[in-house]
């Protein structure tokens, strides 16, 4: 803050470690509860970014994420949905199951996942909000009469992205087949076979 500081931009990407791993970023999701911690303590504001969709992560690495960005109560939440860059080893990852159905960039700031991935893209559109709710909620900063109506639409969106995620997986590979017309998609989180 004493050099003019004002803003700090943090990359976190997930709240899980797992998915973090899988990223390569070479950290925990602790670390950056840490970072955050002394960015505030010296009195600068924040920029969180989060990114959704990278292949492997289910429900449960965005509800860690969730833990995290509320924990940590960011000034500035960006979430972006995972977009995989030409010479990149995510792209690698996924360029099997790129969807060329439109242009990637039919308009700037366009976040939508741009492969198949393991939920539909209005699963993320819901996730996206849902997390900004939880942080606006967890902040505290909004007056007393809006909080009931952003508890709702907290809990609509959450009850979305339930509804959503039980559609069948559009993902081949990573424990999901595909025979004929029928997807047998095997579920690590519950232990059972859809």
């Amino acid at each position: 803050k004493a050099m003019g500081v004002r803003r700090v931009y943090l990359g976190m990407e997930s709240g899980s470690d797992s998915v973090l791993n899988t990223m390569n970023k070479n950290m925990k999701a602790e670390r950056s509860i840490e970072a955050a911690d002394i960015i505030h303590r010296n009195g600068m504001e924040f920029l969180a970014w989060i990114l959704l969709g990278y292949p492997g992560e289910g429900k449960k690495d965005i509800y860690l994420t969730r833990d995290l960005v509320v924990k940590i109560k960011p000034d500035v939440l960006s979430v972006s949905v995972a977009f995989p860059i030409k010479g990149t080893p995510f792209y690698d990852m996924v360029k099997d199951r790129l969807q060329h159905k439109r242009p990637i960039w039919r308009r700037t700031a366009e976040n939508r996942l741009v492969f198949r991935g393991r939920y539909p893209n209005s699963f993320y559109f819901f996730a996206r909000l849902w997390l900004h709710q939880e942080v606006d909620l967890a902040k505290g900063t909004m007056p007393v009469w809006r909080r009931p109506v952003h508890v709702a639409l907290k809990w609509a969106l959450r009850a979305g992205m339930e509804v959503l995620s039980l559609r069948r997986p559009e993902v081949t590979g990573s424990g999901v087949q595909e025979h004929g017309r029928k997807t047998i998609a095997v579920i690590t989180d519950r232990k059972s076979v859809v």
